[in-house]
């Protein structure tokens, strides 16, 4: 009869054979087995499995409990041998963990060992995200709704991000610069058609301390009203030209019902590049340019397929 010795006699493994059966080293003593366990501290192979030695069968039951359990209470392994005084070595019995009743006791043994998460994909879908992200330590729910606190290895991905993509602009010329995060209400209004898709989302600043201010300001949602009254004090002839300016900053986008960790928040972090050249065709050259890097972020960083198309808009 083929055996498997475990020099442990911790887990049981099936390889592929019709029964399992496990045996402890002590239990074969000096036999040629054992020896060989010790002295290579490794599996037999399942193409030259050991033999049990003369004498030494398996106990009945042994099968029903193994193949019912492969768990650490195989490590007592039931075996005896035949013969005067032969002995039979049961296994201790363990108290077996609490269950709760029903799918809410299936639940909570879940949650308590985090093998699985409470919902499957399938199940609910929004649910299952949720669970994901905060079960493999990437966010943390915060008071204000809408926000989170990005972890270390949330933050880890950001930078890589960041890091990789910092880089392959700057081989383009692109310089990094910061704007502030306020702007007036006029300089809102100014740009009235480019903020009238965010204009719900704007989040005003209206008390200093108790006070409140004499015009409410504006948290940025996004940075074309700050720069480009500036470009226009910087930009005099052609020989200022190309501009190219980038910006890693955070932005607020607040009236929304259902906000999604990474997909859509009040508060993200991202990056904006703002050129200007001298001719549309090099600005054409850019844009390019600067997809070709976007989908590599997907494709090269995230994994995730990019399907290329131009806007009819455009």
């Amino acid at each position: 009869m083929p055996i498997v010795l475990f020099p442990s006699g911790v887990q049981c493994v099936k390889y592929g054979y019709s029964r399992y059966v496990i045996v402890r080293p002590e239990l074969l003593k000096d036999s040629e087995p054992a020896q060989t366990a010790r002295n290579f501290g490794h599996f037999p192979s399942p193409s030259s499995p050991f033999e049990l030695p003369q004498g030494l069968t398996m106990s009945p039951g042994v099968d029903d409990a193994l193949e019912t359990a492969a768990n650490p209470a195989a490590e007592d392994v039931i075996a005896k041998t035949d013969g005067p005084g032969s002995k039979k070595v049961k296994p201790p019995k363990k108290d077996k963990p609490p269950q709760g009743p029903g799918k809410a006791g299936s639940q909570a043994m879940k949650k308590e060992t985090k093998l699985g998460l409470a919902v499957t994909k399938s199940e609910d879908f929004h649910e299952w995200y949720r669970l994901l992200v905060l079960e493999a330590e990437l966010i943390s729910t915060y008071s204000v709704s809408g926000c989170y606190v990005l972890r270390p290895w949330a933050y880890q991905l950001w930078e890589a991000i960041q890091s990789w993509f910092d880089g392959e602009i700057k081989k383009l010329g692109v310089k990094n610069a910061y704007f502030p995060m306020f702007l007036t209400k006029a300089a809102l209004e100014k740009e009235k058609d480019h903020v009238e898709g965010f204009a719900a989302e704007v989040a005003w600043v209206t008390k200093a301390g108790s006070s409140e201010m004499e015009e409410p300001i504006a948290i940025r949602p996004t940075s074309e009203t700050i720069i480009y009254p500036l470009y226009s004090q910087w930009i005099r002839s052609h020989r200022d030209l190309p501009l190219k300016m980038n910006q890693w900053t955070n932005c607020v986008r607040w009236e929304f019902k259902d906000p999604r960790p990474f997909i859509r928040t009040r508060e993200f972090l991202w990056q904006e590049g703002h050129t200007a050249f001298a001719t549309k065709a090099e600005a054409d050259v850019e844009v390019r340019q600067i997809l070709d890097l976007y989908a590599l972020i997907y494709e090269h960083l995230l994994a995730v397929p990019v399907t290329k198309v131009r806007s009819l808009l455009v």
